[in-house]
């Protein structure tokens, strides 16, 4: 039987590093000549321009210092000759997409996070985009930190808050013709290994929990892009090793995991694993099947995993199903 009393943490990070080109960087020697940097296809491009989901912000990762000119060894120098060739001598400065980390900066660097850059094309793009452009504060789920900062730069000079229109679209199509116009560049060859437009993802799904609003970390790990994709699937089952759990939970009663070996509350080891009544898990510290839960802390973390979610009660699971469906 599975044991339900354990501490999970579930910890969602993503970074892009390269797109899985990495490896071919550390292979390039110091004298290799490159036609272009990578980017997305062109036709992905512009089905993303067409889809108003291009923002007015570039992203690019620098090649290593050993495969850059001599004249460009310092990161901000080499950001600054993008910026100047990508949007002319008025653009503002590139910052860093990952800020410098503290005592965790050598990781940083040694992963090659410090050579992310992000590039604001500025008003020049959008002049004559009369539009607000639909996102929401990243505290209530629509969009996260970096799309909003984006569009917080964009020409917001409309009070009213509108659908992506054609606006939205040209805009887009000027960033995507502005990084056509240099990408065979050689002088971008030389210190740019990736660059990409920043896109803007649409939240397809949003549970109905009364909480919702105040799990407000759920975003910055963009969940809500992860659920238009799947909010969970009965057939997995995850080992929760903590506290215990609260029995009589409201938003823990539908993805609980029941052992179908075991007839619950007989007194008799049904399934012959060693357990007696491990219908919900084990309590290994006190010998049982129950799991009373002694300080709040398992029941938290179940929650996390899988509250019920959708169920207009409480908050919502990371995993916990949608749309009348079990999570896992």
């Amino acid at each position: 039987g599975l044991v339900l009393m354990s501490r999970l943490v579930a910890v969602c990070v993503w970074l892009v590093l390269g797109f899985g080109l990495v490896g071919s960087v550390s292979s390039m020697g110091a004298e290799a000549k490159r036609d272009a940097p990578g980017t997305h296809p062109p036709e992905l491009l512009r089905r993303a321009a067409d889809a108003a989901a291009v923002l007015p912000v570039l992203e690019f990762q620098l090649l290593p210092k050993s495969q850059r000119p001599r004249g460009l060894q310092q990161d901000a120098e080499a950001a600054g000759v993008v910026a100047r060739l990508v949007a002319g001598r008025r653009s503002d400065a590139p910052r860093r997409l990952f800020r410098p980390a503290g005592v965790h900066e050598p990781r940083h660097r040694a992963a090659g996070l410090h050579r992310w850059y992000s590039l604001s094309l500025g008003q020049d793009v959008v002049a004559g985009a009369e539009f607000v452009a639909v996102a929401s504060p990243v505290s209530k789920g629509k969009g996260s930190l970096r799309e909003q900062q984006a569009l917080d730069e964009v020409a917001l000079r409309s009070p009213r808050r509108v659908m992506p229109g054609r606006e939205h679209i040209e805009m887009g199509h000027q960033v995507v013709d502005r990084l056509e116009r240099v990408l065979n560049s050689t002088t971008l060859a030389s210190v740019v290994f990736w660059i990409s437009p920043l896109f803007r993802s649409r939240l397809l799904y949003s549970p109905n929990d009364e909480f919702l609003s105040a799990q407000d970390h759920y975003p910055l790990v963009d969940l809500p892009a992860a659920w238009a994709v799947t909010a969970g699937d009965p057939q997995v089952v995850v080992q929760v090793v903590d506290s215990g759990i609260q029995d009589d939970h409201p938003d823990l009663q539908v993805n609980r995991w029941t052992n179908p070996g075991e007839i619950c509350g007989d007194g008799v080891d049904n399934d012959g694993n060693g357990f007696v009544d491990d219908c919900n898990g084990y309590s290994h510290v006190d010998d049982t099947g129950t799991l009373d839960d002694y300080d709040g802390h398992g029941t938290h973390t179940a929650g996390t995993v899988a509250a019920d979610t959708d169920n207009s009660v409480g908050v919502a699971g990371v995993a916990g199903g949608k749309g009348g469906s079990a999570g896992a």
